[in-house]
């Protein structure tokens, strides 16, 4: 096997992010009946989810959301009730064994893309570089 010189991490990131996440983006928002129309809407779109993440990842979001979303608490209330009496249908299992499928068929499609497959290991190698780090700081 030739020895393949990884890419650094930024031009990983960034090729992840221009071959993967904005395209998968934009297809799930259009999905929705949601496009861009230029260049600049495209940018405020993907700024916009930037900040609802990061709001939305926050806890004192998660806490506000759960605290007043009262049809959120009786959906799960209800999940966990007929959980317990295994009366869900296996619904949910299903969906998620769906998602998992299409989602490792996606991968694989990835990573036959050596550019993607190549910046994910310099990716991971950073990832792995950095825990190593903090191992040997500890």
């Amino acid at each position: 096997m030739a020895d393949t010189k990884l890419p650094d991490v930024q031009a990983a990131y960034a090729l992840l992010w221009d071959q993967i996440h904005v395209p998968v983006f934009f297809q799930k928002l259009a999905s929705y009946g949601f496009s861009p129309e230029n260049a600049q809407q495209a940018g405020s779109l993907l700024g916009l989810a930037a900040k609802l993440r990061s709001v939305g990842a926050s806890p004192a979001a998660e806490k506000f959301a759960a605290a007043n979303d009262p049809f959120g608490q009786a959906s799960n209330e209800l999940d966990s009730v007929l959980a317990k009496l295994g009366l869900d249908g296996g619904v949910k299992s299903a969906q998620a064994a769906e998602e998992r499928a299409a989602r490792s068929e996606l991968a694989a499609a990835f990573a036959a893309e050596s550019d993607v497959y190549n910046s994910v290991l310099s990716l991971k190698a950073a990832e792995a570089a950095q825990a190593e780090q903090q191992l040997a700081s500890a």
